[in-house]
């Protein structure tokens, strides 16, 4: 085929490699993060202060993320 003649194919396939690559990386560090026993501690009440607009989500994630980091 013109895919497979031109190369463009086998392109496809790399990125698509690639691609596969970052998405294992993000689900098993999303796991992490959820199984990490300060990020569990926090969990509620930040959702809570999140849920009731006394915090921003912005603010919330890097509080998990710096608990998720120590």
């Amino acid at each position: 085929t013109k895919l497979t003649e031109s190369g463009e194919w086998a392109a496809r396939r790399a990125q698509q490699q690639v691609d596969w690559m970052w998405s294992t990386v993000d689900e098993r560090l999303t796991a992490e993060l959820h199984a990490h026993p300060a990020v569990r501690a926090l969990r509620g009440e930040l959702e809570t202060e999140v849920r009731a607009g006394r915090l921003t989500a912005t603010l919330a994630a890097e509080r998990l993320l710096a608990a998720f980091r120590d």
